[in-house]
């Protein structure tokens, strides 16, 4: 079964082609997930949404901790984009 994408967009922003690439100073304007293996999703205030990585669910529950925890606060946060458009990385202050 193919993995289910969000399809409602919580802000301005805009949503792009990936390329490998850190995002500096941005904010998590929303989070999305649903009941598949390693699937959920963040929206960025610069690059509208991105998955998280599914590398690992230990990794991937990080993640989605660390995004909640900015959308909650409205902290910046700055992240690594790979290739694939996923996030692999997440920085939060």
């Amino acid at each position: 079964a193919s993995q289910q994408a969000p399809s409602l967009r919580p802000g301005a922003g805009r949503a792009g082609a990936a390329a490998a690439a850190w995002h500096s100073n941005v904010h998590v304007v929303g989070l999305w997930s649903i009941n598949q293996d390693r699937n959920a999703w963040v929206y960025l205030d610069d690059a509208g949404w991105r998955k998280l990585s599914g590398g690992s669910e230990s990794g991937l529950v990080a993640m989605n901790m660390l995004a909640a925890h900015a959308y909650q606060l409205g902290s910046t946060t700055s992240l690594y984009e790979g290739d694939d458009g996923s996030i692999s990385q997440l920085y939060v202050w």
